[in-house]
């Protein structure tokens, strides 16, 4: 799926339907495998650089067969969107954390 012009979010072409059909009907477990994929994924960039990891690696990572990959991701591009997406928001929530512990500690020392 895309985001296009103006917002929409549609398919592009048959396979994104059939992603889209995918991700609807399987709910929960479709999810859940999507993040192995990019967890996996993940350590296979730190280990081989985007560039080496290829989607057979993704996908014999977690013994898939490769165009099974397709049915979550339309390709390593995404992948690395959803990987660095994570780890912006693992970031995000660290410095939170670390604020409201500061925050927290400040309080204590005024009260």
């Amino acid at each position: 799926m895309t985001i296009v012009a103006g917002g929409t979010d549609a398919p592009r072409n048959s396979l994104d339907r059939r992603r889209r059909a995918a991700r609807e009907a399987g709910g929960e477990q479709y999810e859940l495998r999507r993040r192995e994929l990019v967890q996996a994924a993940s350590r296979l960039f730190q280990d081989k650089g985007y560039q080496g990891t290829t989607l057979k690696d993704v996908a014999d990572a977690l013994t898939i067969d490769r165009v099974t990959l397709y049915k979550y991701f339309s390709g390593k591009e995404e992948l690395l969107r959803e990987v660095t997406t994570d780890c912006i928001l693992e970031i995000s929530q660290e410095i939170r954390s670390i604020a409201m512990n500061q925050a927290t500690s400040r309080l204590k020392q005024i009260g």
